[in-house]
């Protein structure tokens, strides 16, 4: 059933606005995947997503434009994937892999974490403006001494050199300062959840951190574009919140209260997707978008099956959907 669901979406895009409830622009579908993606991302005029896991993770590719043929390459252990548009890299048990969007292949790996028996684990990674820049935890087996850093390395092999941005250490019983989680980044700074704590360093270092609002909850992704901070923790169809944090000072506010799956800002917009799940066998799944000041919900999407994993580029949004009804696929709709 989901091959044949699959194979008709794919044949079938003039009528993909009714099966799929598009509306207000239509939508291209760019793959069907063989089962349950993950992990979406744009860049360089592909999309780039996720299928398995552990030893069966597969990396793969496709034309924006639904064009040329889907490539897959092996991944083991491949975990996250990020991209600033141009670079794509993300994070395995052996380091962090950086890959060629059109062929999926990876070009070159940042090794990552201390030497000897250290339990490295990378908790975020992003890529901006040719950076991957990641949060990394090295703990000791034997719990002695345990650190955590940012760090940040060329995101297109120009470079081996990694710069720690910040570096905080435990040891004998004190507690590290900062621990760092989720990460998002611009051109000047980085910002970071430490524990219930925004925190704000610049890319490159050379300053301690400076605290942008203390005692936030639900922060499990955080995005920034040149005016906000946004800071949510989606959850299938579980109630959740994007909370914003003014770059500038200011007060915060709730943006979006939704069963948000995904999100992602361009700037103007916050875009996102949501589900309520399968309800009367008819999926409930929804793409909005809201101007990033507040303002009135604009519907994009819906009746979608479990969209999520939201990317958006210049001129279109980027989204996976599939999982509840049968149907995967990767869809392209216009801004």
């Amino acid at each position: 059933m989901r091959l044949a669901n699959a194979l008709l979406l794919a044949i079938s895009l003039t009528g993909c606005a009714s099966v799929l409830g598009i509306k207000d622009s239509p939508e291209t579908v760019i793959a069907t995947p063989d089962s349950d993606a993950t992990n979406l991302v744009v860049a360089s005029g592909y999309a780039l997503w996720i299928d398995g896991q552990d030893t069966q993770a597969y990396l793969y590719s496709a034309r924006i434009d639904g064009g040329g043929p889907i490539v897959k390459q092996s991944v083991q252990f491949l975990r996250t994937l990020a991209s600033d548009g141009t670079s794509v890299c993300g994070y395995t048990i052996e380091g962090i892999d950086c890959f060629d969007p059109p062929t999926a292949a990876t070009k070159f790996t940042v090794n990552v974490g201390a030497s000897g028996l250290f339990d490295t684990r990378v908790a975020d990674l992003i890529v901006v403006n040719g950076l991957v820049i990641w949060s990394e935890s090295d703990l000791n087996p034997d719990e002695s001494t345990n650190s955590y850093f940012i760090r940040t390395a060329s995101a297109d092999g120009s470079s081996t050199t990694q710069n720690v941005v910040v570096q905080s250490t435990e040891s004998g019983g004190a507690t590290a300062p900062y621990v760092p989680t989720t990460i998002a980044a611009d051109s000047n700074n980085v910002y970071w959840l430490n524990g219930d704590t925004l925190e704000s360093t610049p890319v490159g270092g050379g300053s301690a951190p400076t605290s942008i609002a203390k005692n936030v909850s639900n922060c499990d992704v955080l995005a920034v574009d040149a005016t906000n901070l946004y800071c949510g923790a989606p959850s299938t169809n579980l109630a959740s919140a994007i909370t914003v944090y003014p770059l500038a000072g200011g007060s915060t506010s709730t943006l979006i209260s939704d069963q948000i799956n995904s999100f992602a800002t361009d700037g103007t917009f916050v875009y996102w997707t949501s589900s309520d799940g399968i309800k009367s066998n008819e999926p409930t799944g929804r793409l909005s978008k809201i101007p990033i000041g507040g303002g009135a919900t604009v519907p994009l999407a819906s009746g979608q099956d479990n969209p999520s994993s939201i990317s958006v580029d210049a001129t279109s949004l980027y989204w996976l959907i599939g999982g509840e009804a049968g149907i995967d696929a990767v869809l392209r709709a216009a801004k």
